[in-house]
């Protein structure tokens, strides 16, 4: 072999790793992170009782029910103003505020929404 045919050669295999690398840095800041979203277990794909907006629920509930098996009508109310009631007030559409929202970002635990109906969560 030449030396220089050896250089060539040379040059196309260091142009090759160099277009290759491209390639990969390319394929991994864009695909990666979709295969990723396809494969790992999302916050949905869980069982209904460990979501954190279901658990928000029943703390609110739990509150309410151990302050009435506490005492009267009173001190329930006390108890209700100690704690801040989950609220929902849409007030435009894309806002932030409505429960499709709230239940879509599980609780607003998550900055990605996620349609509740495509995932079976409404």
């Amino acid at each position: 072999m030449s030396p220089n045919s050896r250089n060539t050669s040379l040059k196309w295999f260091v142009s090759s790793l160099s277009l290759f690398s491209v390639l990969l840095q390319l394929w991994s800041s864009s695909l990666l992170p979709c295969l990723f979203l396809q494969v790992a277990k999302q916050w949905y794909d869980y069982d209904r009782s460990t979501l954190a907006f279901v658990r928000k629920i029943q703390q609110q509930t739990s509150v309410v029910t151990a302050a009435a098996a506490a005492a009267g009508p009173s001190q329930i109310q006390i108890r209700q103003q100690q704690q801040t009631p989950l609220t929902f007030r849409h007030t435009r559409d894309f806002d932030e505020c409505g429960i499709i929202y709230w239940i879509g970002t599980n609780g607003k635990t998550v900055t990605d929404w996620v349609n509740p109906a495509q995932v079976s969560r409404v």
